[in-house]
């Protein structure tokens, strides 16, 4: 009798949740653009939008993930966003409240 193939044994099963499993309860461009007005972005909410989508593609890169990677990835999205953000102390306090705003529940459905 041949021999049966062994199946390899499946130790996690991983999602990607944003956009697939939940979505944001406002539109990320309006959360964005709020944000951004706040710290001295001049930009619109459309150029927002398109801003992010290309900075989303930009920063995405592979799988792997860790905290740190997460930071550094959203923070480089953000930056990338709001180039016309002038100082450090602008960039990051925009980065800290939209950070803080999507790691709350309420921000998502």
């Amino acid at each position: 009798m041949p021999e049966q193939p062994t199946r390899p044994q499946i130790l996690c099963v991983a999602f990607d949740a944003f956009g697939t499993v939940v979505e944001p309860i406002e539109p990320i461009a309006a959360t964005y653009h709020r944000s951004g007005a706040k710290h001295g972005s001049r930009f619109t909410r459309e150029e927002v939008g398109q801003r992010f989508r290309s900075a989303y593609r930009q920063c995405l890169t592979g799988l792997a993930t860790s905290q740190d990677m997460e930071i550094s990835f959203w923070r480089g999205a953000v930056a990338t966003v709001f180039e016309d953000l002038t100082t450090l102390q602008q960039l990051d306090a925009c980065f800290q409240e939209l950070w803080c705003h999507f790691s709350q529940p309420a921000a998502w459905r």
